[in-house]
Order: C-alpha cells, then sequence, then structure tokens
C-alpha cells in the first residue's frame, strides 16, 4: 500500500492547489510511483494548473456513481491524477463518501497519493482529511492564514490524522509574521516555505505546471526542496 496525503488549509488563497500539483510532479521525479486527486468538488482546479482539457472523465463522474478509477486516472507530467469538474451542473447528485473507497483503490497501485482538499472545514474538506493517511497544511505567512489553518490542525488530528507540518507559500514580503512565531501559534513545524514568484502566475495563465514550464525559478526549486524533505523524512 502506498500512502496518502491530505494537502489541507483553512482558508483560500494560499496557494495549495498549486503547491499540491507540483510537489506531485517533484515527488515523481524523485522516483516515485505518484497520483494527485482533485477532491475539491466544488472549486476545481488541477484540470487548470496542468492545462488539461476539462472535456475528459473527472472525479466528479466517479462520485455519481458513472465512472470508475481507471476511467478517470489520466497522465501528465510523469504523474497520474484525477481532475475534477468546472461544470456547475456536475455538481447534482455526488456523494463525497466515495472519495474514501477512490484514495484507497489509489493507494494500491501507487507509492504517493496526494489529495487536494477544499480550503476551510466544510464536510468536504473533513471528508478529504479523514480519507487520508496524514496532513500538510499550507498557509501563507499572515494572521488570518495562520490561524484558520490552526483549526484545520485541531480537526486533522481529533480525526487521529498525522500533520507532517506546514508549508509556507508566497513568502518574502516584509509584512511576513516570522516562522518561529507561526510555529509558536500552529504547534508544529514549517517543514517548507515557498518564495513569492511571478513565474507561478504565469504559468497557470499558460496551464503548464511550473515544475515542467520553469524548473529552475525560485518557486520551483522551493517545492522540489519540500519533496525531498518529506520523502526522506516522511517514508
Amino acid at each position: 500500500m502506498g500512502v496518502s496525503v491530505c494537502l489541507a488549509s483553512g482558508k483560500g488563497g494560499s496557494g495549495k492547489s498549486t503547491i499540491c500539483a507540483n510537489l506531485g510532479v517533484a515527488i515523481s521525479q524523485l522516483g516515485y510511483k505518484t497520483a494527485i486527486v482533485d477532491a475539491d468538488v466544488e472549486g476545481s482546479s488541477m484540470g487548470l494548473i496542468f492545462g488539461i482539457d476539462f472535456k475528459v472523465p473527472t472525479i466528479h463522474e466517479y462520485l455519481s456513481g458513472s465512472a470508475g478509477v481507471e476511467d478517470i486516472v489520466l497522465k501528465a507530467d510523469g504523474v497520474e491524477l484525477a481532475i475534477g469538474s468546472v461544470r456547475v451542473e456536475d455538481l447534482k447528485d455526488l456523494n463525497i463518501e466515495l472519495l474514501k473507497n477512490f484514495i484507497k483503490e489509489l493507494m494500491e497501485k501507487y507509492d504517493v497519493v496526494l489529495v487536494d482538499a477544499p480550503s476551510g472545514l466544510g464536510i468536504d474538506a473533513i471528508t478529504a482529511i479523514s480519507a487520508c493517511d496524514a496532513v500538510l497544511l499550507v498557509a501563507t505567512p499572515d494572521i488570518l492564514s495562520v490561524t484558520n489553518s490552526l483549526k484545520t490542525k485541531v480537526v486533522a488530528e481529533r480525526l487521529g490524522k498525522k500533520v507532517l507540518g506546514l508549508v509556507l507559500n508566497r513568502v518574502g514580503s516584509a509584512y511576513d509574521i516570522p516562522t518561529k512565531y507561526i510555529e509558536d501559534i500552529m504547534g508544529i513545524k514549517v517543514i517548507g516555505e515557498v518564495a513569492e514568484d511571478e513565474e507561478v502566475k504565469k504559468s497557470l495563465v499558460e496551464g503548464k505546471v511550473l515544475l515542467m514550464r520553469n524548473p529552475s525559478s525560485k518557486a520551483a526549486k522551493d517545492i522540489f526542496k519540500l519533496a525531498e524533505k518529506l520523502v526522506l523524512e516522511y517514508p
């Protein structure tokens, strides 16, 4: 069985989905068979990040019972992934509890399964967290993002999930809360810091994953360093 890690955040705008996509590519480049699941059924973005045509089958079809795992898993940039639909009509008749079965099936085939959870603590987010072995929190270094992530950490721990640590994204402003202070608030280690980088926005506009489009960019290097740390320290 592989390991499943839920990327979660307490507040939108942390860049969690971008981190998830690029982290998955980086872990794959390190030699691990990797899958990515877009579990944010109301705000799916993985297809946009990878530049995939939304005419392909999506996880919404699995959650509505109209498709199987093998029908919706796609290959892109060295990883395999299940994207979500952006169509409002596809939100009907979803059984979010099926997400647990979906992730379990993937764990039988992949070394690492990264799950991009919705931000916040709605039922969809809690289901994604509960379906995984561990949780990796993503926040920006500001008080609103950090305090909301603290709530997510508390919920994850109450669900019996191992919290691997916190990733700080979009770092580099003079107004960032110091990392040590964030660690004191959160009660966990900051295991990665990803710089604010215009190349991330360029990649999103072009529909290309940053690690494939510009692997020498500051943010790409930071994410690759995070991937190395995760596979070495959290086997």
